[in-house]
């Protein structure tokens, strides 16, 4: 493992191919081979003992190799992989070890400059000002020509509960772009995808119609729509709702799958 920063109360190590003890994990897709990079950060708030602290643990995929792996890359920096999204303001030149390096110096620099004055005049809520956030990305290749790239994401910032969410790209092997619901679809598919998914979530949630979705708390007062938080499949496409986005927190993150669209494919 080698210590890249170390600095005040700030801690950051960034590691390829995983940690020392963790399984290396290396995956091919679309002639793409793909690495894990991980990188860790722990900052404590003050110099004081039991001060609050922020953890981060990233555990992204980059490209290795293949002929476009550098494209692919420059795509996810700046494809907001992670919240807060610094990755997409840093000019790393394809040194992905870097941007991250970077990413971990803002976002300690950035925790103390907020949260610090806050809690010199808030000691007595102490655990509020704890930060957890936690990303693990994984890849795999359901279409071909794409790869699928996820991200799912643990923040905790305070409070009851932390949120948790899945982030899904679509990449497009040959030219390195992040494809949309309209690269994919013949224009004019909203109408009956939108009637897709409704009957895709009533079958999830066994109701008969969009009125009674929105009485079992789904889509209440909502007009429905196609995420476009999806993942392409050959002949389908499964779309993913975050926690609370379409329905109760109760309910956790929703993932449907549209099939019977063979008419709406370019």
């Amino acid at each position: 493992m080698k210590k890249i920063i170390l600095y005040f109360a700030f801690v950051a190590t960034v590691m390829a191919c995983g940690s020392k003890g963790e399984e290396k994990t290396v995956m091919e897709a679309e002639g793409l081979e793909f690495d894990s990079i991980v990188a860790d950060t722990l900052v404590r708030l003050t110099s004081e003992q039991g001060a609050p602290e922020a953890k981060v643990h990233l555990s992204l995929m980059f490209a290795t190799k293949g002929d476009n792996a550098k494209a692919v890359n420059d795509t996810l920096l700046h494809s907001g992989l992670v919240v807060p999204d610094y990755l997409s303001d840093i000019d790393a030149k394809g040194n992905i070890k870097a941007a991250l390096d970077t990413f971990l110096i803002r976002f300690a620099n950035d925790y103390k400059k907020n949260y610090a004055p806050l809690y010199q005049r808030d000691r007595e809520h102490k655990a509020s000002y704890n930060i957890v956030l936690n990303c693990k990305a994984k890849i795999n290749s359901y279409k071909d020509g794409i790869i699928n790239y996820q991200v799912e994401t643990y923040n905790y910032a305070g409070g009851k509960d932390g949120l948790r969410w899945t982030l899904s790209h679509n990449i497009e092997a040959k030219t390195a772009r992040i494809l949309t619901l309209d690269d994919v679809l013949v224009p004019g598919y909203e109408k009956q995808l939108k009637e897709k998914v409704v009957e895709a979530l009533c079958d999830k949630f066994d109701a008969d119609d969009l009125k009674e979705l929105g009485e079992k708390g789904v889509m209440y007062d909502i007009e429905p729509y196609p995420s476009n938080n999806f993942i392409l499949k050959d002949g389908a496409i499964e779309f993913i709702y975050v926690d609370s986005e379409i329905a109760a927190h109760d309910k956790g993150e929703i993932r449907i799958e549209v099939k019977e669209i063979d008419d709406l494919w370019k």
